[in-house]
């Protein structure tokens, strides 16, 4: 979990080429969605680095902004920012790259459950689906959500679907497309059971923490990562079978 007192931010990496008044106000968004994705941390790796990774995806945004509007760029630059910031994360942190790994696995169970059954599955079913027990899979699901892997992008080779990671530098990347995949987003929550629509809605449009989360559900904090952590493989699960379910 991120400390109490949030680090002093470093020097920053000088965009020579950009417009710096843009560089300028897009900063706090890059302290905001680098700390809120990297909640926790690898040996020898500091608050800096994530900083400085963050840092590197907002220029990178900016590079490929060309006439886009605010509200079309922001929220390509926070998509960027945090790729960016997993980018240099999965560098450092061998047991990250396992927990991708298996929430994969969580998201093509899921996503071939929602085909087989034609609805949204139970947590005990994905859980005999993968080989686990309910206690386990929780326990897998909380492992996942420590190592960072728990939030909902909206371009993810977990997801099934050609990934912004693996496009080459020579490309373009549409915001028509973050457009078109954030309503099927929007679809596939509306479709959830009510619980994981209240806890995906506190955590990403609210900003609540888990322990906020818990106090509204009324469950432990634990609780409330694993239910989170649920609700945004159920989304990936059904964005990979192409929202069947």
């Amino acid at each position: 979990m991120m400390p109490a007192t949030q680090p002093q931010a470093p020097s920053q990496p000088e965009p020579p080429t950009l417009d710096r008044e843009a560089y300028e106000q897009y900063l706090p968004l890059v302290r905001r969605v680098a700390l809120r994705t990297a909640q926790s941390l690898p040996p020898n790796t500091t608050y800096d680095d994530i900083l400085r990774a963050g840092w590197s995806g907002l220029v990178d945004a900016l590079r490929r902004r060309g006439d886009a509007s605010h509200e079309e760029f922001e929220p390509f630059a926070g998509y960027k920012v945090r790729l960016a910031v997993l980018e240099f994360l999965k560098t450092q942190d061998p047991k990250s790259r396992q927990m991708r790994t298996a929430s994969a696995r969580i998201t093509e169970a899921i996503s071939a459950l929602s085909a087989r059954m034609g609805r949204v599955p139970e947590e005990n079913e994905v859980a005999g689906e993968i080989g686990l027990d309910l206690a386990g899979y929780h326990t897998l699901l909380e492992r996942i959500s420590e190592a960072g892997w728990v939030r909902l992008e909206l371009t993810a080779e977990a997801n099934g679907m050609r990934s912004h990671d693996s496009v080459t530098e020579n490309e373009v990347i549409q915001m028509t497309e973050v457009k078109e995949l954030s309503g099927r987003v929007e679809g596939i929550i509306r479709a959830l059971p009510s619980q994981y629509q209240i806890v995906l809605g506190l955590y990403y449009e609210e900003q609540c923490a888990h322990e906020e989360i818990a106090e509204v559900l009324g469950v432990s904090q634990s609780r409330a990562c694993q239910i989170h952590a649920q609700a945004v493989h159920l989304v990936r699960g059904q964005l990979y079978s192409g929202g069947r379910a």
